[in-house]
């Protein structure tokens, strides 16, 4: 809409394919490219965000005390996760 500077309510129950076409995209195609490349590297982002978020969920961290010290035990799955 903004390249557009045309209207429409995306919102609407009664919103269409005819309201797309409206907006006559086609002569926008290369700011309408520009912009879905975006969105999709934004989704491929916040989709990776998720799995690392859903790993980290996963892990727990273990310690032993070593002279009074809490040390942090096995750390090899930990260590292959962040790389």
């Amino acid at each position: 809409m903004r390249f557009t500077c045309k209207s429409v309510n995306f919102t609407s129950p009664q919103f269409c394919l005819n309201d797309l076409v409206v907006l006559e995209l086609q002569k926008y195609e290369a700011d309408v490219e520009e912009l879905v490349e975006g969105a999709q590297k934004e989704d491929k982002i916040e989709n990776k965000l998720k799995d690392i978020i859903k790993s980290w969920d996963k892990m727990k961290f273990e310690f032993e005390l070593h002279k009074d010290v809490p040390i942090l035990c096995e750390t090899t799955e930990i260590v292959e996760l962040v790389e």
